[in-house]
């Protein structure tokens, strides 16, 4: 458990390092300006706002309150 949790949190950190060092530049080799580059990087936090709203939407519409998203709700789950 120690070795994956550890594992877990490298790897989390070294994504999260990279992705916030080097993919800009990246996108600036690319042609990105500025502003392109600051909507790029914006847009996960953007989508962490309406996906909630928008999950609950289709769990209300298809009553899949458990199992919209995932987890306990999905067939594999359950013994």
């Amino acid at each position: 458990m120690t070795f994956r949790l550890s594992a877990f949190y490298f790897l989390f950190f070294a994504h999260a390092g990279v992705y916030v060092a080097y993919f800009p530049l990246y996108l600036a080799a690319r042609g990105f300006g500025a502003a392109e580059i600051a909507w790029v990087l914006a847009l996960p936090a953007i989508a962490r706002i309406f996906a909630p709203a928008f999950w609950g939407l289709v769990a209300d519409r298809t009553g899949a309150h458990y199992g919209a998203c995932g987890g306990p709700g999905r067939p594999e789950f359950h013994a």
